[in-house]
């Protein structure tokens, strides 16, 4: 194999990878910037996020797209999380369905990247 074709065959291993992942990136800097209070506030009476809310101010903006990766998760496995006792099931059905959508892409479109690597 020839060195000089290194950076194609790096290219076409790696090129699909870093689209979605930047669009990952700008979709949850979307979710953080917009629709974070509105995440907050459906979750209220998660124990769990509560603990977390009052931090976002002082914790950035990793702070807030770590958040918004953790209720994403949170709502796509509600079932779960509920069983855990770390949300409550009115939460999830007071939950803006709009919103909803969004973290649930957020949430698949990061499983979709990791499962494509």
């Amino acid at each position: 194999m020839d060195i000089s074709n290194a950076p194609l065959l790096i290219f076409i291993a790696y090129g699909p990878i870093l689209p979605s992942a930047l669009a990952n990136i700008l979709f949850g800097l979307y979710l953080s910037r917009y629709r974070l209070t509105s995440m907050i506030e459906a979750l209220s009476r998660s124990s769990h996020i509560a603990m977390r809310a009052g931090t976002v101010d002082s914790g950035g903006l990793l702070g807030r797209m770590m958040l918004v990766s953790k209720i994403s998760g949170m709502v796509t496995l509600s079932g779960l999380v509920i069983r855990s006792g770390e949300l409550s099931a009115d939460d999830i059905a007071n939950f803006p369905s709009r919103v909803m959508r969004l973290a649930k892409v957020k949430f698949f479109s990061r499983r979709f990247r990791s499962c494509g690597s």
